[in-house]
């Protein structure tokens, strides 16, 4: 399909309430009470039909890039010119070019200040997001953090996960395909540290530490980048657990799983008190039958932990510095570390293979139908339609089986998307039919 540059109108166009409206669009039948749009049979279309609207969206609010090509996409908008898009990329094809072959361990991007002795003892929690694993169970080029679900990369989700309980200090830990990860959030308020070789997750949160103040009460928490799930709820209740167990040095977020697999599993004693985390390719066959779960996410005292990180060892099968290794460290320098259990082990699931991704895409879409639902929107089966998590739709429209919805695609009041419909950023006025047009 080819894409165009699509420039906005004057402003003395956009007064009128009557307006031509751009569609391109793949196999696809716009109809409504003013006319319609079809695909040729190539399914290659761009046609103009006249649509009465009340409302309409600026192009330059609307116009997105596919976040794993970086290409730009055309949506369904008012236009007159056009200008074809390789007018306007670079010949090589590159977008941003970024080179991590002469960063060190020091932060890069959006740092924090620099003069930490001048900072005030007062309480803080920063967020460390470990996303320098390739994923190799997932048998791609492309990093594991960066691969779309439900539309976005499954970074963003975490990120957007602690931002939404209130923790703006952010560190995301990157090294195979950095570069990649830091040109897709370079505007948001991140500092991104570089692990250079991949020595395992203790490694990589003690890479870090020069970000970090470890006054007495400043605190860590620690998540994986390839758990979308996790709630901004859990990581409030992880931070007010530990806030409330004055006698514990951190807390470990936990689960119960009736299938635990490869996650590590949660050791505990005879009272009850978390004494080891152990990694399931370390534990013994009767470890195994464990079904607490070790979500992979943590929050420390911040100078505590570092502490315990320089006494990591690497005696395990991986050979790697283990995260988990800090919670017997501080037990032998009877230090207690709390365990905060939650309900939820639906939220905490990681991703380290496609069938993994697959099942997540299949929550989040099920959850986004829900939210629309009850929202006064139709699904004639919830299961069989597709709808990322940025589409808008208005009350009293009916989605069809076999849609698909994607970016930040915006549809009014009393439409119906017909079976075998994809959108992608599009903009569909009040009382419109959307319709596949049938292939000759």
């Amino acid at each position: 399909m080819e894409s165009f540059d699509l420039s906005l109108p004057s402003a003395g166009q956009l007064i009128s309430r009557s307006f031509k409206f751009l569609l391109l669009a793949v196999g696809t039948t716009y109809t409504n009470s003013s006319g319609s749009i079809y695909t040729n049979n190539n399914q290659r279309c761009l046609s103009v039909a006249n649509v009465t609207t009340n409302a309409v969206t600026p192009a330059h609010e609307m116009r997105q890039t596919d976040p794993t090509t970086k290409t730009p996409i055309v949506p369904f908008f008012i236009t007159e010119n056009l200008r074809p898009l390789s007018e306007l990329i670079p010949k090589d094809g590159k977008v941003g070019g970024l080179s991590l072959e002469d960063t060190d361990n020091k932060p890069t991007g959006n740092t924090m200040e620099s003069d930490r002795e001048q900072e005030k003892e007062t309480t803080s929690v920063k967020a460390i997001v470990l996303a320098a694993g390739k994923g190799t169970r997932m048998k791609s080029d492309l990093i594991k953090v960066m691969h779309p679900l439900a539309g976005r990369p499954v970074l963003t989700y975490v990120l957007d996960a602690i931002r939404n309980a209130d923790i703006d200090n952010i560190a995301v830990v990157i090294g195979h395909q950095g570069a990649l990860i830091q040109e897709m959030f370079k505007d948001q308020n991140i500092t991104f540290v570089l692990q250079k070789e991949p020595k395992g997750t203790g490694h990589a949160v003690l890479v870090s530490k020069d970000i970090f103040t470890k006054n007495s009460k400043e605190k860590t928490i620690i998540l994986s980048g390839d758990s979308p799930l996790i709630a901004s709820n859990t990581i409030k209740e992880l931070v007010n657990h530990q806030e409330q167990a004055e006698n514990s040095v951190g807390t470990v977020l936990t689960t119960q799983m009736s299938n635990p697999g490869s996650y590590g599993r949660i050791i505990r004693d005879n009272d009850g008190t978390l004494v080891a985390i152990k990694e399931a390719k370390d534990c013994s066959n009767r470890e195994l039958e464990i079904k607490e779960i070790n979500t992979g996410v943590y929050i420390f005292k911040t100078k505590e932990l570092f502490d315990a990180l320089t006494e990591v060892k690497t005696e395990n099968k991986q050979g790697e510095y283990y995260l988990t290794d800090v919670v017997t460290i501080l037990k032998a320098q009877n230090k207690s570390v709390a365990v905060f259990e939650t309900m939820d082990s639906e939220s905490v699931m990681g991703i380290n293979t496609r069938q993994d991704l697959a099942q997540l895409s299949k929550i989040l879409y099920r959850r986004k139908a829900e939210v629309l639902m009850s929202q006064g929107v139709t699904f004639i089966d919830p299961d069989q339609s597709y709808v990322d998590p940025m589409v808008k739709i208005d009350k009293d429209t009916i989605i069809y089986p076999f849609t698909m919805i994607e970016g930040e695609t915006q549809i009014g009041k009393r439409c119906k998307i017909m079976p075998f419909v994809h959108l992608k950023n599009t903009i569909v006025p009040d009382d419109t039919v959307v319709d596949r047009k049938d292939s000759k």
